[in-house]
Formats: C-alpha cells, structure tokens, sequence
C-alpha cells in the first residue's frame, strides 16, 4: 500500500515536471511564431515597398521616354508642316509671277508695236506735209496695211488711227475725215507729247471721241524740222478686246491683272473690284515705291482671307508695273488642302499622348 503510495507520488511530480517543460516549450513556440510574424512581415513589407519605389522610378524612366519620343514625333510634324507652309507660298508666288511677266512680255511687245507703227505715221505725214484733214489718207493706208499682216491683228485686235493737230483738235481717222473737229485738248497724253515728241505716251482709258467705247490711247507726238509741234498720232485700241488678249491665264488661276503707271495709276485692269475700286490696293499703290523693283506687292495674309495676295512685274523700257492679284481666300483653300495632312497627324499623335495619360492615371490608381 506504501509503496503504491509512492509510486503514485512521483508520478504525479514527473506529470508536473512534464507539464512545466511543455508549458516552457509552449511558451518559447508562441514567442518564436510571434518573433517569426514580425520579421517576415516586416521583411515582406520592405520587400513591397522597394517593389513600389523601383516600379515608380520605372515608371517615371519610361513617362520620360515616351514624352521625348511624342516631343520628336511632333516636332517633326511641326518642322514639315511649317517647310510646306512657306514652300508652297513660294511655289504661288513663282506661278503668279510668271503670269506678270507673260502679260508684262505681251504688253510691251503691244507698246513696241504702236511705237513703231504711230512713229511710221508720223515720218509720213512729216514728209507729205499732210498736217490738215488729208492726213486721213496716210491713216487709211497704214490701217489697210495693219488688217493685212496677220501679227499686227495678233497685237492690236481691235483699234483705230487718229490725228491730231497741232491745236488739239481730232480732225481724221483712219475711217476718214472728220467732218467736225473735236476738242481734245483736255486728254491727259496730249501735253506729253507736245513737250516730248518722238516717244510713246499712253494715257488713261476713256470713252472714245468717235468709237464711243471705252479706249486705251497711245500716242507720239511729231515735230517739223524747225522743231515746232505738228501733230499726234494716236493709236486707240478698244479696252475689252486688249484686256482678254492678256487675259490668258487669268481666269484659271482665279486671279485679275492690272497695268500701272509710275505716277500709281491704273492704266487698264481686268477687274474693277480688285483694283480700281478696292480702296485698300490703291491705299498700298500710294505707299508703293514703284522704282524699288519687288516680286511681291501685297504678302499673302492667313488671317485676313478678304485681302489680295499681289505680285509684280516691271514692263521692260515702259515706265508701267503689272500686278497679279488672287484673294487670300483662294490660296487658303488651296493651303489648306496642302496642310490637312500635316494637321491629321498631329491630332493622331495628340490622341495616342491623351490615351496613355489617361491609362497611366488608370494604373497608378490600382496600384495605390
């Protein structure tokens, strides 16, 4: 019975001693989990956050990247688009110019022309002493020879001879005789060549005396041998014929022409509108220094679509200028045919920088 005692004694001492080691054990498990969750958890938080700031300076590395290559892709837009921009008003002022100069060419070869026809007139009457109503027969004669050779048809078209005397009176044409003397003497070329003779003088369109159209006058004045003024004779050329002979190419180029004088004159022009009648054009003559020898007379002017972009062309040994106009609106429409590419491009590459922003925004949203 003792010895049961006993026995059951030390095991219930072993059973605590057991159950104090476990309890340790336990104990220094739960401090091991415990030291275990805070390094791991710390580690992992590290790690995550190293992850987010190398992904953000990534991130930030790459935006930079792909702004330099959007800022190269539309900077290339821009220079090409700007290139073509003036490359293509420098090709319409070559086109426009080269149309000044066609009806400068054929103008002056029309002056040369009535200078030496008007200049043949005159050796004739001077040596005829035909300085009265005679004269007629000299007009009669050159103007038969005039409608006979084919080139001077292709220069004049439409037109009459006339003389002039010395009082300023239009006594005959080349119709004939003129019955009643008219008083000319308030035509604008007549004192011109009075006081310089043997040289062409062209003056302002009228309504002719005896045609009773509108007329272009050219006329040189002849002295005797004493020096004393005898005379004009005066080629009239109807202005409507003239102004389609230099018309050529104007209507396809949806552009008019016009022909000045040194003085800012119009001369002769085939649209009103344009010229004559568009104060801001005879503002611009005003203020135009015509012996400064320039391509452009009037630049072209994105903004104001309503203004004339006009070139210019010197007549070569005349003191006249020919200015080819064509609005501002025609060349934008033009221009703008010319630039929609460019400008296509551009907003592409605006819509392609506005979708990675905005799935940039998207991403740093789900991230955070």
């Amino acid at each position: 019975m003792v010895l049961i005692c006993q026995n059951a004694y030390i095991v219930k001492q072993v059973n605590q001693s057991n159950q104090i080691k476990f309890g340790v054990m336990n104990i220094n498990l739960e401090k091991f989990k415990q030291s275990f969750n805070e390094f791991g958890i710390n580690k992992f938080r590290k790690i995550q956050k190293d992850y987010k700031k190398n992904a953000k300076k990534s991130l930030k590395n790459n935006g930079r990247f792909v702004y330099f290559i959007f800022f190269c892709a539309f900077l290339n837009v821009v220079f090409f688009g700007a290139k073509r921009y003036f490359d293509f008003l420098d090709e319409k002022t070559i086109q426009y110019k080269s149309l000044a100069v066609q009806v400068a060419k054929e103008y002056e070869g029309f002056l040369n022309y009535s200078q030496l026809l008007l200049n043949s007139i005159n050796h004739e009457i001077l040596k005829s002493k035909a300085f009265g109503v005679e004269s007629f027969e000299i007009l009669s004669s050159m103007d038969r020879i005039r409608n006979e050779n084919h080139v001077a048809n292709e220069v004049f078209s439409e037109g009459m001879l006339y003389w002039i005397d010395s009082n300023k009176y239009l006594i005959a044409s080349s119709a004939g005789k003129v019955l009643k003397p008219i008083d000319l003497s308030s035509r604008d070329y007549l004192e011109k060549t009075e006081h310089e003779p043997w040289k062409l003088h062209v003056g302002k369109t009228v309504v002719g005396a005896l045609s009773g159209q509108n007329i272009l006058p050219i006329a040189v004045g002849v002295v005797s041998k004493n020096g004393y003024h005898v005379g004009t004779s005066v080629l009239s050329v109807k202005v409507e014929s003239l102004i389609e002979k230099f018309k050529i190419s104007s209507m396809k180029n949806s552009g008019n022409f016009a022909i000045l004088n040194y003085d800012g004159k119009i001369v002769l022009d085939s649209n009103e509108k344009y010229f004559s009648e568009n104060n801001a054009f005879l503002s611009k003559v005003k203020t135009m220094n015509f012996l400064k020898k320039s391509n452009i007379f009037s630049s072209f002017n994105l903004l104001k679509r309503s203004d004339l972009f006009v070139v210019s062309e010197e007549v070569f040994e005349y003191p006249f200028v020919v200015v080819y106009a064509v609005k501002n609106k025609i060349i934008y429409q033009q221009l703008f045919v010319e630039m929609l590419p460019y400008f296509i491009e551009a907003l592409f590459l605006l819509v392609i920088l506005a979708s990675y922003l905005s799935m940039m925004r998207v991403g740093r949203v789900g991230r955070y």
